[in-house]
């Protein structure tokens, strides 16, 4: 939605990790690591609407196509001023666009690892935890503010097979 005039805003993202494995115990034990990261930045461009340089000073349109002029209170103009002043398209209604880039940031980190055991040749153990943090942040349209949401999370999973016969398995 970049019109031709405007620098498109940049993308960049990073997806890295790693994985490491192998036997504890010859047919016995083994063992799996991993780990996975990702970083994100993405610029977007914003286009809020705000009131118009000409409503600013108090020239609102009139119905028949023309202007009327009012008189902005004095206690008003703090508040008033707290939009920014439209820089894009003027729309002929009192408002106007205040385009302005903005980069959503975004970071996750997960870490996982299991471990299988064979503990004779009916029972088997497994174990699994997951470890997953991150966080995102982004600002909101007039750039006033960034929102942030934080994650995390702690998974163990554990799972026992017992091999009855060749027809039955038991999970625990």
């Amino acid at each position: 939605f970049d019109r031709g005039d405007q620098a498109v805003p940049p993308l960049r993202r990073n997806q890295f990790g790693a994985a490491f494995g192998g036997p504890i115990r010859r047919d016995k034990a083994f063992f799996l690591v991993n780990y996975e990261g990702f970083r994100g930045r993405l610029g977007s461009t914003r286009r809020p609407i705000v009131p118009s340089a000409q409503a600013r000073q108090g020239i609102l349109p009139s119905d028949d196509g023309g202007e009327r002029r009012v008189t902005v209170a004095p206690e008003m103009r703090p508040y008033l001023d707290l939009f920014p002043t439209p820089n894009g398209r003027d729309f002929g209604d009192g408002t106007a666009e205040f385009v302005s880039q903005g980069t959503l940031k975004d970071r996750q980190d997960h870490f996982s690892s299991k471990v299988d055991l064979l503990l004779s040749e009916q029972l088997r153990l497994s174990l699994r935890y997951t470890f997953d943090d991150g966080d995102n942040a982004f600002p909101e349209p007039l750039q006033v503010w960034t929102f942030t949401r934080e994650s995390r999370n702690y998974f163990f999973h554990s799972d026992l097979q017992y091999v009855h016969s060749p027809n039955t398995i038991f999970n625990v």
